[in-house]
């Protein structure tokens, strides 16, 4: 008797593209990152040439390495369904500089990525800190504006 490989045949056609979408899936993630990455780097060589690129560096390796562990470590509790790390302090790693690791932890680690306040704040984060990017490149001219029509609003 002859078997069948009917089902094997279309188990590697569904893995294969499960495989094609999973890397399509990730071109994609990478490049939505470089995209939202593009201001705020050229922000970051601006302040390493002014400071030392040594400062600069180390402190976003550290930043983003511990964002990433608080993210591991959080979907981690979750699923041995242990005490949790709020997500206040997710936010404030987020906050400091470690938005792009979190975005990329969010999607390895799926974790987060369905919840919408959380992710309507960490996107609200990812938007300070591409407006503090631009407006720092141009000599802060968005905050001085800002600034200066606050105080002619006071003073009327």
């Amino acid at each position: 008797m002859r078997k069948v490989e009917t089902k094997s045949r279309s188990a590697k056609r569904i893995r294969h593209g499960r495989r094609r979408k999973r890397w399509l899936y990730w071109a994609l993630q990478l490049v939505g990152l470089c995209y939202l990455l593009f201001f705020p780097l050229r922000a970051v060589v601006e302040v390493a040439n002014r400071t030392g690129v040594g400062y600069v560096v180390s402190y976003l390796t550290i930043v983003s390495a511990t964002t990433a562990y608080l993210y591991w470590s959080d979907k981690r509790r979750a699923q041995r369904d242990e005490w949790r790390i709020p997500e206040a302090h997710l936010h404030l790693m987020d906050l400091v500089g470690g938005w792009p690791a979190a975005y990329l932890a969010q999607r390895v680690f799926r974790h987060k990525i369905a919840k919408r306040e959380f992710q309507f704040t960490f996107w609200l984060i990812v938007i300070v800190h591409q407006y503090v990017a631009v407006d720092f490149m141009q000599a802060w001219k968005w905050t001085h504006y800002v600034h200066g029509a606050l105080e002619q609003f006071r003073s009327s």
